[in-house]
This record gives C-alpha cells, structure tokens and sequence, in this order.
C-alpha cells in the first residue's frame, strides 16, 4: 500500500507520547513493505517554512483552534492556517497518489486536512488517541464546512470512543485498537530490584498530576528513615518544569527528585531499567497511556491512577497498585504497599509483563492497524467504482 500519514507533530519534535507511537507504526509498516509518506507540521523547525527528509516533510502550520466566537485576527489567521495546509495535503496527494490518508491527529492544524483528502476521493482512516474527536462535534466553525464522512476510524481506547458516541459523533462501528509495545525494545530487567527509585515520565502539564507525585514522595519521606527514602526521577518537559521544580523546593524535596528533561525514545528502555516503580498520577481522563506499557513491559511496578483509558490495562493489585486521582496521601499508601511488600512488588512486575506480552505487543497492533487500513484503501475504491 502507498499510505500518507498526516500528524500535527512528529518525532524528534515531539509534544506527548502519541507521536512516538506514531513513528512506532510507521516504522513497522515500512518494515513490512509498505511505501509510508510522513505529512507533518513545522514544530521544532522554526524559522524555516518546509523541511523533506526521509519520507517525512514537514511543511503544515500548527496553531491554537479558533472558534467562532474568537476575535477577527485569531479567526483570519485561522483560516490562512486552513488554507496553506490544505495546499500542502493537495501537493503530498499529487506527489504521492496514496491509497489511504491515516490522519493520526488534526489537533492545531484543522479538520480541514482530512476534508480535503475526503473531497478528493482519497480514503481517509482516523487514529483516534486523544479527545479531539468528541471536542469536534461541540465546536462551531468559523466557516459552514460538511462534516467529517467518518467511514473509517481507529480509537486507542474504549474510553475515547464513548466519548465520541456520547457528543454525538456516529461511530458505532469504529474499531478500538490500543497502544502496543515492543517488548523486545522493552524488555524485562533481571537487575535487582529496591523499590526506591521512583520514575516519572510525560508531560509536565497540571492535569498528569506530577503534584500529587511529589506531594506523595515528602509524605514517604516524612515516615521512612533517611536511609531508606525514595527518589524520584522525572523524565519530561521543558514546558511546566519551572513550576515542578518551584514545588519541589516549597516541599524540601531538594536531593531527592532528579529532573531529565526530554530525552530521545531511545534512552527510555535503559532509564526504565535503572527504576523500580513508575508513578503514573494522572489526574484528567487519560486517553491511554504508552508510558504505563512501557514500564509494565520493562519490569518495572505501576502506581497509577485509573482514570480514562487507563483502567482498561491497569488493575489494582493484580498489575499495578491504584490511588484517587489528586490524593497525595492515597499515592503515598500505594507506593508504600510496593516499598514494603517485596513479594508484592515481584508478582505484580511478573504479571505485568505477561498481560503486555499476551494483550499489547507492537505487532498485534500494527497486524489490527494494517488490516484496517487495507480494508479502507480496497473498500472505498470498490464503492467508487461501483458508483461509476
């Protein structure tokens, strides 16, 4: 197949951990002989209008969504944003006559991509891994624009796609296909384990909670000896983290929490190795996280919230330990099971792996990702030839 994936970011410049997954796919559907074309924003590029490279070009404009009821400059650059991507998608259709457009996420660059592609006949499949879906059918465009046709999507998660149904978007028939991992990339450590080395990896927005994580760490280390205390590792940002390391300082937390910063995709297996729980203590609904596989696949225990699309892997003592979102004291008690509870910690690293390794491989969802994307090529094509 001859496929055009447009994502709004795209590794090394990337925002959250949809985009690394992303690359996962691409990477694994051009391993399988497929001809993969990357459309993506000019994000990490600044100053420069277009950069090609590899397959990806990056020439798209990014920006906040407008709305209706915004101000007429904000509106009028708005639709030169629409109108430049819309040429751009024109052109990568021209250049690379694809089967199927995968539109990964329109999120700051406009719905209007995918409708150009629908106009033009091409095929279009969704990955649907945040909210954008369900925010879209609340929001009134500046412009009267047909909807989305919507005749093939993907959802990372059950939880976004209720979501989608619940604002009224018709995608009953939608498949959900959840994150996978490479679990050879990701593989079980055998180092010996402590317990006292706490990771936290994402974004360092307020709504992943990482408050909560370093309110939890000064309560563990207001009630273990200095000898035994956590630390506590944070892989993330730049955005939040002088916000992060102000609390960290209002908590007396300074020695013990070690900020990373953003690092690249191939560092994390071995940082994951080096840790012994993740503190995953996100507080909005979360779409499905790629970092809570990720630690469950290295061996690594998950104390987590269950919120969104995340209580669709993570179970409470099983496979993880589990704590009220925002509540300090209930991610504190979690960590502590794990910290006391060596046999505890042991079998939860041991079952986590096997449920990643039966439920959440790569290759189980790049085989789901192919097949659909197969389907929306070879299906559409029929429906227009039976149309003519």
């Amino acid at each position: 197949m001859r496929i055009l994936v447009v994502s709004n970011f795209y590794p090394p410049y990337h925002v959250g951990g949809y985009e690394l997954g992303c690359r996962d796919v691409v990477d694994a559907l051009r391993a399988r002989g497929h001809v993969v074309h990357v459309v993506t924003s000019t994000h990490g590029i600044e100053g420069r209008t277009r950069e090609a490279a590899d397959g990806i070009e990056r020439a798209l404009r990014a920006g906040f969504p407008t709305r209706a009821r915004d101000g007429l400059r904000p509106r009028a650059r708005a639709l030169v944003r629409e109108i430049v991507n819309r040429r751009v998608l024109a052109g990568a259709l021209r250049r690379h006559g694809p089967d199927v457009v995968y539109v990964w996420s329109p999120r700051f660059i406009e719905l209007g991509v995918g409708r150009a592609a629908e106009a033009r006949g091409v095929p279009v499949c969704y990955f649907v891994s945040d909210g954008w879906l369900a925010e879209a059918a609340a929001v009134r465009p500046i412009l009267p624009r047909p909807r989305l046709a919507l005749r093939h999507v993907q959802f990372a998660s059950e939880y976004l796609k209720q979501s989608a149904l619940a604002a009224g978007q018709s995608v009953e028939y939608a498949e959900v296909i959840r994150w996978g991992v490479d679990t050879e990339r990701f593989c079980f450590g055998t180092e010996e384990r402590c317990a006292a080395r706490l990771l936290y990896v994402g974004r360092l927005a307020a709504e992943k909670g990482l408050d909560t994580a370093l309110r939890a760490l000064r309560v563990l280390l207001d009630s273990r000896p200095r000898d035994a205390a956590p630390t506590l590792t944070v892989v993330g940002g730049p955005h939040g983290e002088r916000h992060a390391r102000d609390e960290v300082a209002r908590l007396g937390l300074d020695g013990r929490v070690r900020f990373r910063g953003l690092v690249p995709r191939e560092e994390l297996p071995s940082i994951y190795r080096k840790h012994d729980v993740l503190v995953f203590p996100s507080i909005w609904p979360e779409p499905f996280s790629i970092a809570v596989l990720e630690a469950m696949a290295s061996g690594v225990v998950v104390a987590t919230t269950l919120t969104g699309g995340t209580g669709e892997v993570a179970v409470d003592g099983v496979n993880c330990v589990a704590f009220a979102p925002g509540d300090a004291a209930a991610c504190a008690a979690a960590l502590r099971r794990v910290l006391e509870d060596h046999e505890l910690a042991r079998r939860l690293r041991e079952t986590a792996r096997r449920h990643v390794e039966q439920r959440f491989p790569l290759e189980t969802m790049v085989d789901r990702i192919e097949h659909s994307l197969q389907r929306a090529a070879v299906g559409d094509r029929r429906v227009s030839e039976l149309a003519t």
